[in-house]
């Protein structure tokens, strides 16, 4: 069964997370290796444009997609005056969208510095099926830039660029170890989805919740915290808000909304200073509100098992929904990014040696990494 969320309404997937590197531990390439001008099979760096306009979303479907999705977020904001700081905010949400098409020049550029990562992510992408590429690199002003693109695997094993988001991830750096702070590198696979309203805390501890202080209960009773700003003017903290898809649910990693994307430079210029564009955030990929409602909508899916009870030894027993495949994402970082992240870890008396890194197992049985049978989901994450 594949599941989609495409409705405005939020909701939440109960789902056990699965392992997040596909590469189980021997996913890491030693940087000098990993990255450079290597040639890998002709499928996987054709870059003919003719080839590539078929895939490639136009400027009017991106802007048709971005005002879908403000439309989504808008209708999400509960009724009352408490929450009119949100409602009216179609301005702010079209002006901090980071969603474009990426110039042939851009995708040449990409594949030349990531030969040895995209067939990684071909092998872990369905024939016809989408996968994430996150690729952090430095600017010639010297400063990171990362981009996701949404990419989409043909029957000849061809990753096709489809559309790209500017975003933002560690601001530590990135590794191939789990490091707090930073952002793990790799082939990793969607587990969870978050469908929530716009400006929804989705999440935060439990004893963190007091902050925000605008609650709307539901016709289920259930409570939903929102911001009652960006940026943090009112002290409030840095919050995962409005829609979370997770990669990796042991340690938060997730691609999320933000109360930190940006603020107006100059509002009667419409001037926007975007905060999206760099290493600002603490592990995860913060986007654009409506980008990332787009993302979940339109390109992550998660395949999933119904949840169902069996009789084992006379006694009932539910086995819970599992996902068996969700879209996959391979996190890349170019050497300059991945020097500076060393340096970060040395500072803090980490180390990051880390064997070379694999092509990920067959998932023909729907299992992301798996042989053949299903691996125990509670030690996946640990």
């Amino acid at each position: 069964m594949i599941f989609r969320m495409d409705a405005p309404k939020m909701r939440r997937v109960g789902i056990v997370a699965m392992g997040v590197a596909a590469l189980a531990g021997t996913t890491a390439l030693v940087a000098k290796k990993t990255y450079g001008p290597d040639v890998s099979p002709v499928s996987h760096t054709d870059t003919r444009p003719e080839r590539e306009k078929k895939y490639l979303l136009s400027a009017e479907k991106i802007t048709a997609l971005r005002e879908e999705a403000i439309k989504s977020l808008i209708a999400s904001v509960p009724e009352g005056k408490k929450f009119d700081h949100l409602r009216h905010d179609e301005e702010r949400l079209r002006a901090e969208s980071e969603m474009y098409t990426p110039s042939e020049s851009e995708q040449a550029d990409v594949r030349r510095k990531s030969a040895a990562q995209l067939p990684l992510l071909a092998l872990g992408t369905e024939t016809n099926g989408y996968g994430f590429f996150e690729f952090a690199d430095v600017d010639e002003s010297g400063e990171e830039q990362h981009r996701l693109y949404v990419m989409k695997k043909d029957s000849q094993g061809t990753m096709h660029f489809v559309v790209g988001f500017r975003n933002s991830m560690a601001e530590k750096g990135f590794t191939f170890k789990k490091i707090e702070g930073f952002t793990q590198l790799g082939l990793h696979y969607f587990t969870h989805a978050y469908e929530g309203r716009y400006g929804e805390v989705v999440d935060v501890l439990p004893d963190k919740l007091g902050k925000f202080k605008r609650v709307h209960t539901d016709a289920n009773g259930k409570d939903h915290h929102f911001v009652s700003d960006f940026g943090g003017e009112s002290g409030e903290p840095p919050a995962v808000i409005t829609d979370r898809y997770t990669i990796d649910a042991g340690r938060g990693l997730h691609f999320h909304g933000s109360n930190l994307t940006g603020k107006w430079a100059d509002r009667i210029r419409k001037i926007w200073k975007s905060m999206l564009r760099g290493a600002k955030s603490g592990a995860c990929g913060r986007m654009a509100h409506a980008d990332v409602r787009v993302l979940g909508t339109k390109y992550i899916q998660l395949r999933i098992t119904k949840p169902k009870t069996i009789n084992e030894n006379g006694k009932e027993k539910t086995i819970r929904e599992i996902v068996q495949h969700g879209t996959p994402i391979y996190i890349h970082a170019t050497p300059p990014v991945i020097q500076r992240s060393e340096k970060r870890i040395r500072a803090g008396g980490e180390s990051d040696s880390a064997p070379r890194e694999s092509a990920p197992k067959s998932t023909r049985s729907g299992n992301p990494g798996s042989s053949g049978t299903r691996p125990d989901p509670f030690a996946l994450n640990n």
